[in-house]
């Protein structure tokens, strides 16, 4: 099974950093695929002069951009919705904490300890049939 030598990999490498990826994880990600497409394309015959030019031409020019477009945009939407899921859970939270809270009013020595302790619920139903 044919492998790329350090050369073909730093040829691979520099390539790809001309084409300007500033994504660093993308770049390696990107440069790791290259190689083993041309690796592929070895194992089927090819050297690696013309593996890499066939996986260069399949790719296209302006691919690697593209795709660091895409990838950025991918990341950026889904750092929005994790974002609102976030905003979403603590308003949802703060209601439902309120609404606890206004159901415990009538005992107000009671009312939080009630909902993150089972012990203390125990307790206060206890000392209210005491009352």
């Amino acid at each position: 099974m044919p492998e790329l030598s350090l050369q073909h990999i730093d040829q691979i490498s520099r390539d790809i950093s001309r084409e300007e990826i500033s994504f660093s994880h993308l770049l390696e990600d990107l440069i790791d695929h290259v190689c083993c497409d041309v690796e592929y394309e070895m194992q089927r015959g090819m050297d690696f002069h013309e593996a890499y030019k066939k996986v260069k031409k399949k790719m296209g020019p302006g691919r690697l951009k593209e795709i660091q477009q895409e990838t950025l945009y991918s990341v950026d939407t889904n750092y929005r919705n994790m974002k609102n899921l976030v905003k979403i859970s603590g308003v949802a939270g703060t209601i439902m904490f309120g609404l606890a809270w206004r159901r415990t009013d009538d005992e107000p020595w009671c009312s939080v300890p009630c909902l993150y302790f089972p012990s203390f619920s125990s307790e206060c139903a206890l000392e209210g049939d005491s009352q």
